[in-house]
């Protein structure tokens, strides 16, 4: 199912870059597949990594170049951690991240409610009108908390 539901996001964004008369390029179609079908945040290096396996010949600058223009229509997310690693994702609702300090598991979590109010009260108290955030924890995941 999870594939499946994954493979239909990436057909919603292909349909969505062909009404914008754009060309369904081997890099952004390879892209678009290896962060959908990875299923979690994953660094350029990966990405360069799955599209070297799946055979799709193109070097760092389109890598880039298409990120940018993918990130660009908002069809994925860009994300920096603690130590400057980058990681990409597929755009959708606003969320944050769980960090692993130990095994780097990314996990996604909504706070709209919570962070809602203290949007509020930035605004109420501080006159300080947000226009965005970006909120990550780190910690241990399940399994290397046991250990």
């Amino acid at each position: 199912m999870l594939i499946e539901v994954n493979m239909q996001e990436i057909y919603n964004i292909l349909g969505r870059i062909k009404t914008e008369n754009r060309r369904l390029t081997q890099a952004r179609v390879g892209i678009l597949k290896a962060i959908t079908l990875a299923a979690k945040p994953l660094e350029l290096k990966n990405i360069n990594g799955i599209l070297r396996k799946n055979r799709v010949r193109v070097d760092r600058s389109t890598i880039y170049r298409q990120l940018r223009y993918l990130i660009g229509r908002k069809f994925l997310n860009k994300f920096q951690l603690e130590g400057g690693k980058v990681y990409y994702e597929l755009a959708g609702e606003h969320h944050h991240h769980l960090i692993c300090i130990r095994c780097k598991r990314i996990a996604s979590v909504k706070l709209d409610d919570c962070l809602k109010i203290f949007e509020n009260e930035f605004e109420k108290n501080q006159e300080f009108k947000v226009l965005g955030h970006s909120l990550e924890f780190y910690g241990l995941c399940k399994s290397c908390a046991k250990h």
